[in-house]
């Protein structure tokens, strides 16, 4: 593959993205009109994350992190590069017809970048969500700095906090958009963006935590949405604290642990029909590929009465097939899938739509450049893969 000296840095991120009770299992139903796919097309060869955010005019807005891009028509990810973020535009014709037009940044030279890019050679960003605000469109960018080998998963990179993209011409065509960066936080130690929340005059932020033992629990913040008008938007943030009260500023060092489980992506949206909020996310600690045979892979689902809390214990309503036993193994010893989320936008009263991206980690053993040879030749990886699983029986009727 063709990489430059600009993304060697970023390996353990393409490979390791995660900075990224008994076991029910709900089988797809049939294909069902405007189901989302993601075909490679347009140079767009793969990518994870996939945050999706409906537009008031019907389309929706995906948010993809490191991605891998090419020539028109190549199907192959032999000779192409690596940029840190793409994004994707999506229809649903009137005949159920699903569609989706893919964008990113060209430098001077005509070379491919990240959508949204820092200026500087070194740091870069990841989209983690978005939301509509008064004619602006706003981008979760986690930010990102190239490191020394940390944890227990050798991660070559560090989180250094959370920006906001504001872009207010985004109903023009992608090329077009201009946008202005708000920073949000500095923290090390947790990053706001797992999911983005609007309610009730407050953004709110779901939290994972970035420690040298993986452990990424999460915690949630808010924001006012008047707040988004000032020029240091982070300074009125606030902490669901310890002691389950909000107190002001970015504090994760008070924060109470909202879900004790390990993600770092989620979604969190409100049910109308039980009248509780609903989180959908993968757990990582079933998805590393230190034992295939033994683990299990599964999508969860929490409900609470309020977005703080207190959220209820966790429960499977899909098993990812790629992380089952044998089936892993055929795939490849080093597959993981992560980034599980739903996109409300697509359900019904019976049905919900997730997506969840598999992708190869490496392990202490392992040459990571190795490991990303392997994943270029292997197409059935590293974009998001969607699901149609029943809406799950309890407490729904």
């Amino acid at each position: 593959m063709r990489l430059g000296a600009r993304t060697r840095h970023v390996i353990a991120g393409v490979l390791i993205i995660l900075a990224t009770t008994s076991c029910s299992t709900f089988a797809p139903t049939s294909t069902v009109p405007c189901t989302p796919h993601f075909p490679y097309a347009e140079g767009w060869l793969g990518a994870d994350g996939g945050y999706s955010v409906p537009l008031e005019d019907g389309r929706s807005i995906w948010l993809f992190s490191d991605t891998f891009v090419g020539d028109p028509g190549q199907r192959s990810r032999e000779n192409s590069e690596i940029i840190h973020n793409s994004i994707g535009l999506s229809r649903c014709a009137d005949n159920g017809r699903w569609s989706i037009d893919y964008a990113w940044g060209h430098s001077d030279r005509g070379e491919p970048e990240a959508f949204f890019h820092q200026n500087d050679a070194t740091g870069y960003w990841w989209l983690f969500d978005g939301f509509e605000h008064q004619g602006a469109f706003y981008v979760g960018l986690l930010r990102i700095e190239p490191s020394e080998p940390r944890g227990p998963l050798q991660l070559s990179f560090r989180n250094t906090g959370l920006d906001l993209a504001r872009i207010e011409n985004y109903h023009a065509d992608p090329e077009q958009w201009q946008y202005e960066v708000l920073p949000l936080t500095d923290s090390e130690i947790a990053l706001p963006g797992s999911t983005l929340v609007v309610d009730d005059g407050f953004l709110y932020l779901f939290s994972f935590f970035d420690r040298d033992d993986e452990n990424r629990n999460r915690m949630l913040a808010r924001l006012p949405l008047s707040a988004l008008a000032e020029n240091n938007p982070g300074d009125s943030l606030e902490t669901w604290a310890v002691d389950r009260r909000w107190i002001a500023g970015f504090k994760p060092k008070q924060a109470r642990v909202m879900m004790d489980d390990n993600a770092t992506e989620m979604s969190v949206r409100y049910f109308d029909a039980i009248e509780a909020w609903v989180a959908v996310y993968s757990d990582l600690d079933s998805a590393m590929p230190e034992s295939v045979a033994t683990r299990v892979g599964e999508v969860r689902l929490r409900t609470a009465p309020r977005l703080e809390g207190p959220w209820s214990d966790p429960r499977s309503i899909y098993r990812i097939p790629e992380l089952e036993g044998n089936y892993a193994e055929r795939i490849d010893p080093n597959v993981f899938c992560y980034a599980a989320k739903e996109h409300p936008q697509y359900a019904t009263e019976d049905r919900l739509i997730l997506t969840y991206v598999c992708n190869l980690m490496t392990r202490s053993s392992d040459d990571p450049w190795d490991i990303l040879k392997r994943l270029a030749t292997k197409m059935d990886l590293y974009r998001p893969q969607v699901v149609v699983v029943p809406v799950p029986e309890f407490g729904f009727d």
